[in-house]
């Protein structure tokens, strides 16, 4: 019987441990799972943890102000070229034909013309470098006005002006004033010359050409 009785034991004894080493396996595992769920939640606050991103766009917007800055000074630029150009209109705008003294070829020889054609004459009772054509005088015989320029043939050092009672300019030749005839109606008419014996033609010294054209005489 004792022996049998210590079978019994060593037997109760190996089943003890058994179950033992059963029960500390179980604890090992809730262990392990836990150092699992923390190396997870670690990595997950790893992932959230970044913000650098935000900063990066932040960088690029301040970026754009530099090419607003670039399209602006390109405005200015425009305007300056404008400004240059409406300079070049004036400077072609300032004299016209009409100011610009010709010579024309006419059957008393070559006289002076406005750039359009128009015949000029001088007035003997003028003084050099003063008009004495005034008041009614000078709805018949207007004044070249302003200041001249020499075409072809025409010399420049001749060309003048003198300045007329109402401050107004008015253009000379060899220190003549310059005048038109009211009864020219178109460029070529020679209406005026020799009217009172006081208005002529001009030739391209500044002499006055005392001869009557023909009939129906122009060119």
């Amino acid at each position: 019987m004792n022996r049998r009785n210590r079978v019994l034991a060593a037997l109760a004894g190996t089943l003890a441990v058994g179950v033992f080493t059963a029960c500390g396996s179980d604890d090992d595992a809730a262990t392990t799972g836990g150092d699992t769920d923390t190396t997870i939640n670690g990595e997950t606050e790893d992932t959230d943890a970044g913000t650098d991103d935000t900063e990066t766009d932040e960088d690029n917007d301040a970026g754009t102000d530099d090419t607003e800055t670039d399209e602006d000074n390109d405005a200015g630029t425009d305007d300056t070229e404008t400004d240059e150009d409406n300079d070049e209109d004036e400077d072609d705008d300032a004299g016209g034909d009409g100011n610009r003294v010709e010579l024309a070829d006419t059957d008393l020889g070559e006289i002076l013309v406005d750039g359009e054609g128009r015949t000029l004459y001088l007035f003997t009772v003028d003084e050099p470098g003063q008009s004495n054509c005034e008041d009614d005088c000078l709805d018949a015989w207007p004044p070249l006005e302003g200041e001249a320029t020499a075409g072809e043939g025409v010399n420049a050092d001749l060309l003048g002006t003198v300045e007329r009672s109402d401050g107004s300019t008015q253009a000379s030749y060899a220190d003549w004033p310059l005048y038109y005839f009211a009864a020219d109606e178109t460029p070529g008419d020679l209406n005026g010359q020799g009217v009172n014996d006081v208005w002529y033609v001009i030739d391209a010294e500044g002499n006055a050409i005392e001869d009557l054209p023909e009939e129906d005489s122009g060119y």
